[in-house]
């Protein structure tokens, strides 16, 4: 039984399907090439005996003829017995009005093969070929149809040795082409299997080598996606966990008498819950703006206006810090298609973010104006301490932190740059930052000033 399945996967296979074909075709091919050589042959070999038959009976007509103009009867009777013995054959020879002139021996005729005339003395002397009806030891001739037979003969043996060549070739190529696939289907099904790590050799600049590269391609994005989603689920629960366990705790102590629960209490719990509502609305809004499920109201408006509310909604917050909050503008900006509401949220991020990093003292300003490309470039610069180089590559990623604490009080959930980023590229256009350390930085995002512009995924230098 294992070995019948062994051998009906196998016919299944490309393998065999190949090497079926092309048996077929070899088949076929050879075929059509013996039938055609084969029928050529014996044309050619038909021509070639009638010619050797003329050729022949010429030389023979010549030399009777010489003998009859020259000889006496001895010698035309020696060389008419030389004849019949050479080609086995019973000649008679008679004049024009059939009656015999010499014949050799007596014997029985059949059916005379051919005939022809010989101009002997003034008078035509007629040859007549007859079949011997009885072998004799002579010289024996050509045989025809053994030359045919043989030509078809090695004709079936050539066809067989190239067509097991062919094969043989053919099925050695196919096991090298083949060995990728059969690489990639393993390694697939270790895939399917949860094992994200596999990976295939390359395979060059063929499509097997692009079909490699592709497969490769997959199965990083496929790890690195379950990885996300593994650091995301422990990001989320170790985010979650501190104002749960705030509120349990203040729930407890007030259960034990420990608290009463007066408004300040109740306040704390508030402000905890309010804390969860905002991660588990980030996280949502988040998840959305990834699998590219967010609703957004795109219409016509003023990106300044857009940024006169932010930068007043955060005046107070950062005059009580001691930050100068300045906004520069364009004045001839115009409205571009976006999103109200997710872009402020964009720009509050932003804020946020630079204003609870730039010291008492420092400055906050906020640009905007239009670059080339059809777009409108926004700007948020901090006189911060500067992001490290070494974090730049991670600060849209989701929880990151650079300096890596997970305390709620290091400031915000650890996806406010990440959401920011999301809801920038569903508009079509491109956020990045630069910052050295010590020096501040500045968070820049590009938007499209017309609506279905394709602004892709374009990088900073062209956004600027």
């Amino acid at each position: 039984m294992v070995m019948i399945n062994t051998m009906i996967r196998w016919s299944r296979s490309i393998y065999f399907r190949i090497i079926s074909v092309v048996v077929i075709v070899i088949a076929f091919a050879l075929a059509a090439v013996g039938v055609c050589i084969s029928t050529a042959v014996d044309q050619e070999v038909g021509d070639f005996r009638q010619e050797f038959e003329r050729a022949r009976v010429m030389k023979l007509s010549q030399v009777l003829g010489d003998t009859i103009e020259n000889g006496n009867l001895e010698d035309i009777r020696a060389a008419v017995n030389a004849a019949r013995a050479l080609d086995e054959l019973q000649i008679v020879i008679t004049d024009i009005e059939g009656r015999v002139v010499d014949i050799s021996e007596e014997r029985d005729l059949i059916i005379p093969i051919e005939r022809f005339t010989i101009l002997s003395e003034g008078r035509d002397i007629e040859v007549v070929r007859y079949v011997d009806s009885e072998p004799t030891d002579t010289i024996v001739g050509p045989q025809w149809s053994q030359i045919s037979s043989e030509v078809n003969q090695s004709l079936i043996f050539i066809g067989l040795a190239t067509g097991c060549l062919v094969i043989l070739l053919v099925s050695l190529l196919l096991r090298r082409t083949l060995r990728p696939v059969r690489v990639l289907t393993t390694a697939a099904r270790h895939l399917g299997e949860g094992d994200l790590s596999q990976r295939v050799p390359e395979g060059g600049h063929g499509e097997l080598g692009l079909l490699s590269n592709t497969f490769n391609t997959m199965a990083e994005g496929l790890e690195k996606a379950e990885k996300q989603r593994r650091n995301l689920m422990a990001d989320v629960a170790h985010e979650l966990r501190t104002p749960i366990f705030n509120i349990q705790g203040r729930l407890e102590a007030i259960a034990d008498g420990v608290f009463e629960p007066d408004a300040d209490t109740i306040n704390t719990i508030y402000q905890q819950v309010k804390h969860l509502n905002n991660l588990v609305e980030d996280v949502r809004t988040l998840a959305l703006a990834e699998s590219h499920k967010l609703q957004l109201d795109i219409q016509p408006h003023l990106i300044t206006e857009v940024l006169e509310r932010c930068v007043e909604d955060f005046r107070a917050q950062a005059e009580l810090k001691g930050i100068s909050l300045t906004l520069l503008t364009d004045p001839d900006i115009p409205p571009i298609p976006i999103d109200r509401t997710r872009i402020s949220q964009v720009a509050h991020n932003l804020l946020q973010n630079a204003i609870y990093h730039t010291p008492s003292g420092g400055e906050v300003t906020v640009s905007a104006r239009k670059t080339g490309h059809e777009r409108i470039r926004v700007s948020i610069a901090d006189t911060g301490p500067g992001i490290p180089k070494e974090s730049l590559p991670f600060v849209f990623d989701r929880f990151y932190r650079a300096d890596q604490a997970r305390a709620i009080d290091t400031g915000g959930s650890g996806l406010g740059l990440a959401i920011a980023k999301e809801l920038v590229e569903a508009h079509g256009g491109e956020i990045w930052v630069e910052s050295k350390k010590g020096r501040g930085s500045t968070f820049f995002f590009s938007l499209p000033r017309r609506k279905g512009t394709d602004a892709g995924r374009v990088s900073p230098d062209t956004a600027k």
